[in-house]
């Protein structure tokens, strides 16, 4: 899985904080999914799985779900409760996430010249601040 995030400008997602304080998402979301009403082997893509706590519990009726998200913290979250979850994050962006990071670490200033508002500039920046 990759290790960059893209999540939009002004959001942050903290799967601490989410579970404390957004458990309800998934409780709502438990009603969605009993209309549903999973059958094992039946195929769900959740998009936007979050920590995956709902995921999770579509996986114990017995679906096959594939969960995706854009933040790394949540897609890490999602993977320890077991969930198969894919990283939306392009490949490319990764690539220069990585090399910020793997430059900054070796304490290089680094230069980074686009739009201060665009997501991928958001990104670089969240990434190697």
């Amino acid at each position: 899985m990759s290790h960059a995030s893209h999540t939009p400008p002004g959001q942050a997602w903290n799967a601490g904080r989410y579970a404390e304080h957004a458990s309800f998402v998934p409780d709502l979301g438990m009603e969605v999914v009993r209309l549903l009403s999973p059958q094992p082997g039946q195929r769900i893509l959740d998009l936007g799985c979050g920590d995956g706590a709902l995921t999770e519990r579509i996986m114990q009726l017995g679906a096959d779900v594939l969960g995706i998200d854009a933040s790394e913290e949540m897609v890490a979250a999602a993977q320890q409760r077991g969930s198969f979850v894919v990283d939306s994050v392009c490949p490319l962006v990764t690539k220069v996430h990585l090399e910020a990071r793997r430059f900054a670490a070796r304490d290089y200033t680094i230069l980074l010249i686009g739009h201060a508002d665009h997501v991928e500039v958001e990104g670089v920046v969240g990434a190697a601040p």
